[in-house]
């Protein structure tokens, strides 16, 4: 096959080795007997020649369909290009948020600290040197997909619907969407790095009835224990596992009604169907480190919400994330003031 004949097609191909006439070409094409044919190996084919350098990755190269090369431009980012750097910085300093790649360099902005500031760089709760989400005021995003909802809450409430983790945070934060804002005045939120839907706070419960455990085998004889699980209908609040019932009052996860604290968003949703659980302290350590305790409401001081991780050390023990500070601690299981809130998958 001629390098210059690829039937109209566009191709894309890593470099190794190919000549064509007497000219060098570093491409994947192998070898042939032939000085001036080759042979596609792992080559891409594209129906097109518009392709750009800047769409091809660097060390790519491409031939259109009149037999033209061109060299690719492109960087693919990498987790250091794509994620913020976790040191402090002064709010809306310049620039806004630097990357973990930018780390590399000697000589930091300004309004970065390698020596922390006592009296700026805290966990934020307090709000003073960070932005707390501004509580939305006009019910929204009741209806359609998780898109259409998210720009429904931004055309009614404006400026409160977005928190911008470069602007409005003092680390690594992300952004946040507003998904649903309630009659009951309770919010649905999405952290736009993960894609996960949080819900609001939904009550307090032991941790068998927040996380739907109804494990038979439960070593400390918990949650196959009827005082701490109905052991005839046991019941989440958040899981619509098979087998489970709603613990949140008014909802009903056969017909599909769902509560306020979620938005009415569930599994049995058409427009938006979203699957529900209680999130993992791995969850929680990833939302905080995005900004989730500066854009939920009722993350209130004292308040400890259940993870679904119990503790290797103790298994009547599971650990609970702060809503104030982020801190993570251990809370038996049995305890029914630990607070609940869900994390959900949007489902396409």
């Amino acid at each position: 096959m001629s390098i210059r004949s690829f039937c109209g097609l566009f191709v894309l191909a890593t470099l190794l080795g190919c000549q064509k006439n007497g000219s060098y070409y570093k491409s994947n094409l192998s070898r042939q007997a032939s000085s001036d044919s080759c042979s596609l190996e792992d080559a891409t084919l594209y129906a097109t020649d518009t392709a750009l350098a800047s769409e091809i990755p660097v060390g790519k190269y491409a031939w259109d369909s009149s037999g033209d090369l061109i060299t690719g431009t492109f960087v693919v980012p990498t987790f250091q290009t794509l994620m913020p750097s976790g040191i402090h910085r002064t709010t809306g300093g310049t620039p806004s948020q630097i990357f973990l790649n930018d780390e590399k360099t000697a000589a930091l902005p300004a309004d970065y600290r390698e020596v922390p500031d006592i009296n700026i760089d805290d966990e934020g709760f307090s709000g003073v040197n960070v932005t707390v989400a501004t509580r939305p005021s006009t019910i929204c995003g009741t209806s359609g997909s998780i898109t259409d909802r998210i720009a429904d809450c931004a055309s009614k409430n404006p400026g409160v619907s977005t928190w911008e983790g470069s602007t409005d945070g003092n680390a690594a934060e992300g952004n946040w969407k507003l998904v649903t804002y309630t009659a009951g005045s309770t919010e649905v939120w999405r952290d736009e790095r993960t894609g996960l839907v949080w819900s609001d706070r939904l009550g307090a419960a032991n941790w068998c009835t927040a996380a739907g455990n109804v494990q038979a085998d439960d070593p400390n004889n918990y949650c196959n224990n009827g005082t701490y699980q109905d052991q005839t209908t046991p019941t989440s609040y958040c899981s619509e596992a098979t087998g489970l019932s709603s613990a949140v009052g008014g909802e009903n996860y056969t017909t599909g009604i769902y509560g306020d604290g979620k938005g009415g968003l569930g599994a049995l949703n058409t427009d938006a169907p979203v699957r529900w659980r209680l999130p993992t302290v791995y969850d929680w350590k990833l939302a905080d480190l995005n900004g989730v305790r500066r854009v939920l409401p009722n993350m209130n001081p004292g308040t400890s919400f259940w993870s679904a991780t119990v503790s290797s050390a103790a298994r009547n023990m599971a650990l609970n994330f702060g809503g104030s500070t982020g801190t993570v601690s251990l809370g038996a299981r049995t305890s029914a003031t630990g607070s609940i809130r869900c994390v959900g998958r949007v489902i396409d």
